[in-house]
């Protein structure tokens, strides 16, 4: 007789809650790990090199790690082989500072403050300025006929993350929350991306940042994805309609 009981991991359920990706933020903040931290272990102990922006996207659900990232991972957050990852409880990784170790904490801190070694305003950061695209709307310029234009915008270099070419303002909540609406999306120009990239693409003449992902032997060959669920899912029924223009970095 077939077995009419749901399984007990359903996969897609977990894609749509987030389950892996919040399950990673969490365990990294309970080992009082920065994403920047993450991956200089990751690189140091299993050649894995990625950037914090990867890690990001982890968390936020818009990729996951694929098999050796998260077998890493586990050795990365000092994780037993018998810790389930998503069920067990996660308060017996979180390191607890003492009254006594948070008062010399602050007493370093106060140290390179009074020295000079340390500001916590960070002034004169450097600022850097890139090409900004620009989506146009049609409805209120029906006589252009690229769907983007650029302009420029300046912002701290430690915003930036390697490789970027330019930047694009979202003008919609689709990748909420990984990139909000207004929130700035960094890119690196690109024709061509694999499954999970987050990308931006011209599509009916509109610019779109979604989740890339394709489909051998479907009707449908290539899907779009929005992080935000109120948006719909994005069906491309011939690859010649879509142009891929960048990879989203962050």
């Amino acid at each position: 007789m077939p077995n009419d009981e749901s399984p007990a991991f359903d996969a897609a359920e977990a894609r749509r809650q987030n389950l892996v990706g919040k399950r990673i933020a969490e365990i990294r903040k309970a080992r009082k790990m920065t994403q920047a931290e993450v991956c200089e272990a990751l690189k140091r102990t299993h050649h894995i090199s990625v950037q914090p922006a990867a890690i990001s996207r982890w968390e936020n659900g818009i990729t996951e790690p694929n098999a050796e990232e998260f077998l890493a991972l586990y050795d990365v957050f000092d994780l037993k082989p018998s810790f389930r990852f998503l069920e067990d409880d996660i308060s017996s990784l979180e390191i607890h500072n003492t009254p006594a170790s948070a008062r010399l904490s602050r007493s370093f801190v106060q140290y390179l403050k009074d020295n000079h070694v340390y500001d916590s305003k960070r002034k004169n950061i450097r600022s850097v300025t890139l090409p900004l695209l620009v989506p146009i709307h049609h409805g209120l310029q029906p006589n252009v006929s690229a769907p983007y234009t650029y302009s420029r915008i300046t912002v701290p270099e430690t915003e930036v993350p390697y490789g970027t070419d330019f930047a694009l303002q979202m003008q919609d909540s689709s990748m909420d929350p990984a990139i909000p609406r207004h929130g700035l999306a960094f890119c690196s120009y690109a024709s061509s991306l694999i499954p999970a990239d987050v990308g931006v693409f011209v599509y009916q003449n509109e610019i779109l940042v979604r989740s890339y992902y394709t489909y051998e032997g479907n009707d449908i060959p290539i899907a779009l994805y929005p992080s935000n669920l109120d948006f719909p899912i994005l069906p491309v029924d011939s690859a010649s309609l879509l142009t891929i223009i960048a990879r989203v970095l962050v």
